[in-house]
């Protein structure tokens, strides 16, 4: 055993290094930690490149090319990106018609609000000429009307 120790082959002082020693507790040098270390971390390795590349038992026996994963994983980038344009698109269209919708609701709110002042205007011209029996009221109450409706009130004794 002597003799091995003094021969120069790395691998064989290795081997004999990781040997447990009998009734010792086994102790590792520097050379021995090293190896094995690189070991555990080519086995964590290979299992990674297993996992992301396929074990062979659903891929094959070849696994993935990185040429086919480089052209997936763009092919998916692409759709991903062109669907994000349209979205960007839908939405600013969106916003557009809610703004032309916002314009509108304000529009017909101010055209409602006009015709309810003008309808209670209106209503107090008749009262007060229905009352009163005033012409002036009924003046009013005939100006208020829109031109070319096409109806001229005038009350019967008037009228005749």
């Amino acid at each position: 055993m002597r003799e091995r120790l003094h021969r120069s082959n790395a691998a064989d002082v290795d081997e004999l290094a990781d040997r447990p020693i009998p009734g010792r507790r086994r102790r590792l040098n520097h050379r021995s930690f090293a190896r094995r270390t690189r070991n555990r971390c080519n086995a964590v390795s290979k299992q990674a490149v297993e996992l992301t590349m396929g074990s062979g038992s659903m891929m094959g026996e070849r696994g993935v090319k990185q040429s086919t994963l480089a052209v997936t994983v763009g092919v998916v980038f692409a759709v991903m990106a062109a669907g994000l344009l349209i979205a960007t698109v839908n939405v600013r269209a969106a916003i557009a018609r809610e703004q032309a919708a916002s314009s509108r609701q304000a529009e017909f709110k101010q055209l409602a609000q006009d015709l309810t002042d003008a309808t209670d205007r209106l209503t107090l011209e008749a009262q007060l000429y229905a009352v009163t029996g005033d012409l002036k009221h009924l003046d009013a109450y005939c100006c208020g009307l829109p031109p070319g409706c096409g109806h001229r009130v005038m009350p019967r004794s008037v009228a005749g």
